[in-house]
Protein backbone atom coordinates (compact mmCIF):
# COMPACT_ATOMS: atom_id res chain seq x y z
CA UNK A 1 0.00 0.00 0.00
CA UNK A 2 1.69 3.42 -0.62
CA UNK A 3 2.33 5.41 2.49
CA UNK A 4 1.32 8.34 0.46
CA UNK A 5 -2.30 7.79 1.28
CA UNK A 6 -4.08 8.84 -1.89
CA UNK A 7 -7.19 7.36 -1.48
CA UNK A 8 -10.63 8.30 -3.23
CA UNK A 9 -13.22 9.60 -1.22
CA UNK A 10 -15.93 6.73 -0.02
CA UNK A 11 -18.05 9.48 1.05
CA UNK A 12 -18.65 9.64 -3.22
CA UNK A 13 -21.36 7.39 -3.95
CA UNK A 14 -19.70 6.12 -7.43
CA UNK A 15 -16.51 4.95 -5.24
CA UNK A 16 -18.59 3.53 -2.25
CA UNK A 17 -20.38 1.34 -4.71
CA UNK A 18 -17.66 0.17 -6.75
CA UNK A 19 -15.59 -0.64 -3.65
CA UNK A 20 -18.33 -2.85 -2.07
CA UNK A 21 -19.51 -4.00 -5.17
CA UNK A 22 -16.37 -6.25 -6.57
CA UNK A 23 -16.43 -9.82 -6.12
CA UNK A 24 -12.80 -9.77 -4.81
CA UNK A 25 -14.37 -7.29 -1.84
CA UNK A 26 -17.34 -9.83 -0.26
CA UNK A 27 -15.36 -10.52 3.09
CA UNK A 28 -14.39 -6.70 3.25
CA UNK A 29 -18.29 -5.95 2.74
CA UNK A 30 -19.63 -8.63 5.01
CA UNK A 31 -17.49 -6.92 7.99
CA UNK A 32 -19.13 -4.03 7.22
CA UNK A 33 -22.57 -5.66 7.27
CA UNK A 34 -21.38 -7.34 10.48
CA UNK A 35 -20.36 -3.59 12.05
CA UNK A 36 -24.07 -1.95 11.23
CA UNK A 37 -26.31 -5.43 11.74
CA UNK A 38 -25.07 -6.92 14.87
CA UNK A 39 -26.30 -10.20 13.69
CA UNK A 40 -26.91 -13.14 16.11
CA UNK A 41 -24.59 -15.40 14.14
CA UNK A 42 -21.68 -14.75 11.49
CA UNK A 43 -23.17 -13.70 8.22
CA UNK A 44 -21.65 -16.55 5.78
CA UNK A 45 -22.84 -15.56 2.16
CA UNK A 46 -23.40 -11.95 0.04
CA UNK A 47 -24.41 -11.83 -3.11
CA UNK A 48 -24.45 -8.01 -4.63
CA UNK A 49 -28.08 -7.90 -6.63
CA UNK A 50 -26.98 -4.91 -8.88
CA UNK A 51 -23.13 -5.12 -9.33
CA UNK A 52 -23.01 -2.47 -12.24
CA UNK A 53 -23.42 0.91 -12.37
CA UNK A 54 -25.85 2.17 -14.25
CA UNK A 55 -25.45 4.05 -17.84
CA UNK A 56 -24.19 7.55 -17.76
CA UNK A 57 -24.82 7.45 -14.15
CA UNK A 58 -21.81 9.67 -13.37
CA UNK A 59 -23.75 13.10 -14.62
CA UNK A 60 -26.71 11.81 -13.62
CA UNK A 61 -27.19 14.63 -10.72
CA UNK A 62 -30.09 12.11 -8.93
CA UNK A 63 -28.75 8.99 -9.96
CA UNK A 64 -29.41 6.51 -6.56
CA UNK A 65 -26.29 4.02 -6.30
CA UNK A 66 -27.78 1.71 -3.74
CA UNK A 67 -26.28 -1.48 -3.60
CA UNK A 68 -28.79 -4.37 -3.25
CA UNK A 69 -27.62 -7.48 -1.27
CA UNK A 70 -29.26 -10.89 -0.84
CA UNK A 71 -27.85 -13.15 2.27
CA UNK A 72 -27.74 -16.74 2.90
CA UNK A 73 -30.77 -16.96 4.50
CA UNK A 74 -32.67 -14.67 1.75
CA UNK A 75 -32.76 -11.62 3.67
CA UNK A 76 -32.35 -8.69 0.96
CA UNK A 77 -29.94 -5.72 2.65
CA UNK A 78 -30.28 -1.94 0.56
CA UNK A 79 -27.05 -0.26 1.47
CA UNK A 80 -26.28 3.54 0.28
CA UNK A 81 -24.23 6.23 0.58
CA UNK A 82 -25.62 9.90 0.89
CA UNK A 83 -23.01 12.83 0.96
CA UNK A 84 -25.73 15.65 1.87
CA UNK A 85 -29.20 15.72 2.52
CA UNK A 86 -32.10 16.03 -0.54
CA UNK A 87 -35.69 16.86 0.08
CA UNK A 88 -37.52 13.75 0.88
CA UNK A 89 -34.76 11.59 1.60
CA UNK A 90 -36.81 9.93 4.49
CA UNK A 91 -39.40 9.02 1.99
CA UNK A 92 -36.53 7.69 -0.61
CA UNK A 93 -35.41 5.34 1.78
CA UNK A 94 -38.98 3.65 2.80
CA UNK A 95 -39.83 3.86 -1.02
CA UNK A 96 -36.63 1.87 -2.14
CA UNK A 97 -37.12 -0.38 1.17
CA UNK A 98 -40.49 -1.43 0.01
CA UNK A 99 -39.11 -1.83 -3.96
CA UNK A 100 -36.55 -4.40 -2.43
CA UNK A 101 -38.85 -5.73 -0.49
CA UNK A 102 -41.59 -6.83 -3.23
CA UNK A 103 -38.94 -7.65 -5.39
CA UNK A 104 -38.36 -10.84 -3.46
CA UNK A 105 -41.80 -12.48 -4.88
CA UNK A 106 -42.70 -13.52 -8.54
CA UNK A 107 -45.45 -13.92 -9.74
CA UNK A 108 -48.24 -16.41 -7.90
CA UNK A 109 -45.73 -17.02 -4.77
CA UNK A 110 -47.21 -16.78 -1.33
CA UNK A 111 -46.56 -13.77 1.19
CA UNK A 112 -45.01 -16.25 4.25
CA UNK A 113 -41.95 -16.84 1.77
CA UNK A 114 -40.92 -13.06 1.88
CA UNK A 115 -37.68 -12.86 4.02
CA UNK A 116 -36.83 -9.54 6.03
CA UNK A 117 -35.41 -6.42 4.45
CA UNK A 118 -33.16 -4.06 5.80
CA UNK A 119 -32.14 -0.52 4.45
CA UNK A 120 -28.56 0.71 5.66
CA UNK A 121 -28.09 4.54 5.20
CA UNK A 122 -24.41 5.81 5.44
CA UNK A 123 -25.03 9.61 5.74
CA UNK A 124 -21.95 12.51 5.85
CA UNK A 125 -24.42 15.03 7.26
CA UNK A 126 -26.86 15.03 10.24
CA UNK A 127 -30.36 13.43 9.61
CA UNK A 128 -31.15 13.40 13.22
CA UNK A 129 -30.59 16.94 14.63
CA UNK A 130 -32.42 16.12 18.04
CA UNK A 131 -29.32 14.36 19.24
CA UNK A 132 -25.60 14.70 18.16
CA UNK A 133 -24.10 11.73 19.53
CA UNK A 134 -25.67 8.97 18.44
CA UNK A 135 -23.86 7.96 15.72
CA UNK A 136 -25.90 4.35 14.87
CA UNK A 137 -29.80 5.16 14.63
CA UNK A 138 -31.98 2.08 14.17
CA UNK A 139 -35.82 2.51 13.33
CA UNK A 140 -38.49 -1.11 13.50
CA UNK A 141 -41.86 -0.70 12.88
CA UNK A 142 -43.81 -1.98 16.21
CA UNK A 143 -46.81 -0.93 18.19
CA UNK A 144 -47.42 2.80 19.67
CA UNK A 145 -48.39 2.18 23.06
CA UNK A 146 -46.83 -1.55 24.26
CA UNK A 147 -43.82 -1.46 22.17
CA UNK A 148 -44.65 -4.69 20.79
CA UNK A 149 -42.76 -5.37 17.17
CA UNK A 150 -45.57 -5.99 14.47
CA UNK A 151 -42.58 -7.87 12.31
CA UNK A 152 -38.62 -8.33 12.31
CA UNK A 153 -38.85 -7.98 8.67
CA UNK A 154 -38.36 -4.30 8.53
CA UNK A 155 -35.56 -2.35 9.56
CA UNK A 156 -33.75 1.12 8.75
CA UNK A 157 -30.35 1.80 9.79
CA UNK A 158 -28.67 5.44 9.16
CA UNK A 159 -25.01 5.27 10.21
CA UNK A 160 -24.57 9.58 10.66
CA UNK A 161 -20.50 9.62 9.95
CA UNK A 162 -20.30 13.58 11.71
CA UNK A 163 -21.53 12.31 14.77
CA UNK A 164 -18.07 10.05 15.16
CA UNK A 165 -16.26 11.80 17.23
CA UNK A 166 -19.51 12.81 19.84
CA UNK A 167 -20.48 9.65 20.16
CA UNK A 168 -17.14 8.24 20.49
CA UNK A 169 -16.46 10.63 23.89
CA UNK A 170 -19.97 9.21 24.49
CA UNK A 171 -19.53 5.54 24.62
CA UNK A 172 -15.52 4.80 24.50
CA UNK A 173 -16.56 3.12 20.94
CA UNK A 174 -18.92 0.18 22.12
CA UNK A 175 -19.11 -1.23 18.77
CA UNK A 176 -15.32 -1.54 18.06
CA UNK A 177 -16.18 -3.05 14.63
CA UNK A 178 -18.56 0.46 14.10
CA UNK A 179 -15.56 2.27 15.47
CA UNK A 180 -12.94 0.94 12.69
CA UNK A 181 -15.85 1.42 9.55
CA UNK A 182 -16.97 4.82 10.57
CA UNK A 183 -13.59 6.23 10.79
CA UNK A 184 -12.80 4.27 7.29
CA UNK A 185 -15.25 6.01 5.24
CA UNK A 186 -13.43 9.08 6.75
CA UNK A 187 -10.10 8.51 5.79
CA UNK A 188 -9.70 11.65 3.88
CA UNK A 189 -9.75 13.12 7.75
CA UNK A 190 -7.13 10.97 9.23
CA UNK A 191 -3.34 11.75 9.74
CA UNK A 192 -0.47 8.54 8.69
CA UNK A 193 -0.54 8.04 12.00
CA UNK A 194 -4.28 7.41 12.73
CA UNK A 195 -4.65 5.12 9.14
CA UNK A 196 -1.37 2.74 10.30
CA UNK A 197 -3.17 2.22 13.87
CA UNK A 198 -6.75 1.33 11.17
CA UNK A 199 -4.21 -1.00 9.79
CA UNK A 200 -3.69 -3.67 12.37
CA UNK A 201 -6.46 -5.09 12.33
CA UNK A 202 -6.68 -7.39 9.94
CA UNK A 203 -10.13 -6.75 7.86
CA UNK A 204 -9.22 -3.09 8.02
CA UNK A 205 -6.38 -3.12 6.49
CA UNK A 206 -7.63 -5.40 3.68
CA UNK A 207 -9.99 -2.59 3.18
CA UNK A 208 -7.12 -0.30 3.14
CA UNK A 209 -5.60 -2.26 0.19
CA UNK A 210 -8.77 -2.56 -1.73
CA UNK A 211 -9.51 0.73 -1.66
CA UNK A 212 -5.67 1.67 -2.67
CA UNK A 213 -6.02 -0.40 -5.47
CA UNK A 214 -8.97 1.16 -6.14
CA UNK A 215 -7.77 4.93 -6.10
CA UNK A 216 -4.95 3.68 -8.31
CA UNK A 217 -7.55 3.17 -11.46
CA UNK A 218 -7.62 5.92 -13.66
CA UNK A 219 -10.98 5.12 -14.28
CA UNK A 220 -12.38 5.33 -11.34
CA UNK A 221 -10.53 8.53 -10.10
CA UNK A 222 -12.35 10.10 -13.73
CA UNK A 223 -15.76 8.88 -12.74
CA UNK A 224 -15.11 10.46 -8.79
CA UNK A 225 -14.30 13.60 -10.28
CA UNK A 226 -17.29 13.35 -12.88
CA UNK A 227 -19.68 12.90 -10.06
CA UNK A 228 -18.43 15.62 -7.82
CA UNK A 229 -18.57 18.30 -10.50
CA UNK A 230 -22.00 17.29 -10.78
CA UNK A 231 -23.29 17.02 -7.32
CA UNK A 232 -21.79 20.83 -7.02
CA UNK A 233 -22.96 22.09 -10.16
CA UNK A 234 -26.46 20.95 -8.77
CA UNK A 235 -26.30 22.60 -6.03
CA UNK A 236 -24.91 26.17 -7.37
CA UNK A 237 -28.09 25.68 -10.21
CA UNK A 238 -30.72 24.88 -7.16
CA UNK A 239 -29.12 27.79 -5.13
CA UNK A 240 -28.90 30.66 -7.61
CA UNK A 241 -32.44 29.35 -8.85
CA UNK A 242 -33.96 29.29 -5.87
CA UNK A 243 -32.35 32.71 -4.78
CA UNK A 244 -33.23 33.97 -8.06
CA UNK A 245 -37.29 32.73 -7.72
CA UNK A 246 -37.40 34.00 -4.24
CA UNK A 247 -36.21 37.35 -4.82
CA UNK A 248 -38.41 37.91 -7.58
CA UNK A 249 -41.37 36.52 -6.02
CA UNK A 250 -40.96 39.35 -3.19
CA UNK A 251 -40.91 41.81 -5.71
CA UNK A 252 -43.80 40.76 -7.67
CA UNK A 253 -45.35 39.88 -4.77
CA UNK A 254 -44.95 43.23 -3.17
CA UNK A 255 -45.66 45.62 -6.51
CA UNK A 256 -48.77 43.60 -6.46
CA UNK A 257 -50.09 43.69 -3.44
CA UNK A 258 -50.03 47.06 -3.31
CA UNK A 259 -51.59 47.67 -6.27
CA UNK A 260 -54.65 45.85 -4.97
CA UNK A 261 -53.91 47.73 -1.71
CA UNK A 262 -54.37 50.60 -3.32
CA UNK A 263 -57.20 50.42 -5.60
CA UNK A 264 -59.07 48.56 -2.24
CA UNK A 265 -58.92 52.65 -0.92
CA UNK A 266 -58.76 51.03 2.80
CA UNK A 267 -55.47 50.45 5.18
CA UNK A 268 -57.11 46.60 5.94
CA UNK A 269 -57.27 46.12 2.04
CA UNK A 270 -53.79 47.56 1.70
CA UNK A 271 -52.27 44.94 4.75
CA UNK A 272 -54.54 42.14 2.96
CA UNK A 273 -53.45 42.89 -0.25
CA UNK A 274 -50.06 43.05 0.32
CA UNK A 275 -49.66 39.74 1.64
CA UNK A 276 -51.50 37.82 -0.52
CA UNK A 277 -49.87 39.20 -3.21
CA UNK A 278 -46.64 38.51 -1.67
CA UNK A 279 -47.78 35.06 -1.24
CA UNK A 280 -48.66 34.55 -4.50
CA UNK A 281 -45.42 36.10 -6.15
CA UNK A 282 -43.43 33.74 -3.68
CA UNK A 283 -44.65 31.09 -4.68
CA UNK A 284 -45.02 31.79 -8.31
CA UNK A 285 -41.26 32.58 -8.41
CA UNK A 286 -40.57 29.65 -6.57
CA UNK A 287 -42.30 27.76 -9.08
CA UNK A 288 -40.70 29.16 -11.72
CA UNK A 289 -37.24 29.18 -10.07
CA UNK A 290 -38.04 24.98 -9.78
CA UNK A 291 -38.75 24.88 -13.30
CA UNK A 292 -35.69 26.48 -14.58
CA UNK A 293 -33.48 24.36 -12.55
CA UNK A 294 -35.59 20.98 -13.74
CA UNK A 295 -35.14 22.76 -17.52
CA UNK A 296 -31.10 23.24 -16.86
CA UNK A 297 -30.88 19.66 -14.92
CA UNK A 298 -32.48 18.08 -18.18
CA UNK A 299 -29.83 19.89 -20.80
CA UNK A 300 -26.86 19.20 -18.63
CA UNK A 301 -27.87 15.07 -18.43
CA UNK A 302 -29.02 15.38 -22.36
CA UNK A 303 -25.40 17.56 -22.66
CA UNK A 304 -23.81 14.66 -21.06
CA UNK A 305 -25.11 12.21 -23.49
CA UNK A 306 -28.09 10.73 -21.85
CA UNK A 307 -30.85 10.17 -24.64
CA UNK A 308 -34.27 11.92 -24.55
CA UNK A 309 -35.99 8.82 -23.20
CA UNK A 310 -33.57 7.92 -20.35
CA UNK A 311 -34.42 11.79 -19.23
CA UNK A 312 -38.44 10.99 -19.71
CA UNK A 313 -37.59 7.99 -17.23
CA UNK A 314 -35.34 9.53 -14.62
CA UNK A 315 -38.06 12.76 -13.99
CA UNK A 316 -41.25 10.78 -14.66
CA UNK A 317 -42.27 12.90 -17.47
CA UNK A 318 -43.25 11.90 -20.84
CA UNK A 319 -41.30 11.82 -23.83
CA UNK A 320 -42.97 14.09 -25.85
CA UNK A 321 -42.39 16.65 -22.75
CA UNK A 322 -38.64 16.23 -22.69
CA UNK A 323 -38.75 16.84 -26.56
CA UNK A 324 -40.46 19.89 -25.85
CA UNK A 325 -38.08 21.31 -23.32
CA UNK A 326 -34.82 20.58 -24.85
CA UNK A 327 -35.66 22.92 -27.65
CA UNK A 328 -35.88 25.24 -25.30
Amino acid sequence: MDEKFDFLDLRNDIIFKMFFARPKNKAILISFLEAVLEPSSPITEVTVLNPTLPKDFANEKESILDLFIKLKDDSRVDVEMQMAHSPGYRKRVLYYWAKLHQSQLLRGELYPKLAPTVSISVLAYNEFTENSDEIHSIFELKERSRGTLYLPDIELHFLELSKFKAWKKKTGGTNRLLDYWTRFFQIQTLNAKEIQELAKEPIMSKALEALDELSQEPTARELSEMREKSRVNLHIITSEAAAAGEAKGKAEGKAEGKAEGKAEGKAEGKAEGKAEGEAKGKAEGEAKGKAEVRLAFIKNAHDAGMSAEQIASLFKISLEEVQLLLQK
